[in-house]
């Protein structure tokens, strides 16, 4: 694969092929594949794969919180597993998912201690911040 190839032709054209069908049902359930295709990958620790695949849904469909949140928690697996370089390139476009996604919505429980748990474990110069992180916790207590 070339240094800066992001994407494998085959997927691409399949989900183009995906997005730009004229049946909206058809586009719904291609959306649904989506969506669970990028959750199996993350689930089998697939995450640049899933960071692709939730990257491209939130491209299409930018208020989508679950595409949101998934995006960031893929791009926070690829910072862990990550050299301190590439890290550094993945944590702001984390950080900046989980805080759309929690802006879209904010009672959302799981996104909430996704983004708790970034901002405790992320250095304060890639975003990390215990104050917002103790704001959210409590924030949480009053959702409970």
């Amino acid at each position: 694969m070339k240094k800066y190839q992001i994407f494998r032709p085959g997927f691409l054209g399949v989900v183009l092929i995906c997005f730009f069908s004229d049946n909206s049902q058809s586009e719904d359930t291609n959306f649904s594949r989506l969506v669970d295709q990028g959750e199996a990958e993350y689930e089998r620790r697939l995450f640049r794969k899933a960071t692709d695949t939730f990257s491209l849904l939130v491209l299409e469909y930018p208020k989508c919180v679950k595409c949101l949140h998934m995006k960031g928690k893929s791009l926070g697996r690829l910072a862990e597993n990550s050299s301190w370089i590439k890290a550094m390139a993945y944590v702001p476009r984390a950080l900046a998912s989980f805080e759309t996604a929690h802006h879209l919505a904010p009672e959302n429980k799981a996104i909430i201690l996704d983004l708790i748990t970034f901002y405790e474990r992320a250095p304060f110069f890639l975003g990390g911040n215990l104050s917002k992180a103790q704001k959210l916790r409590k924030r949480l207590g009053e959702i409970k």
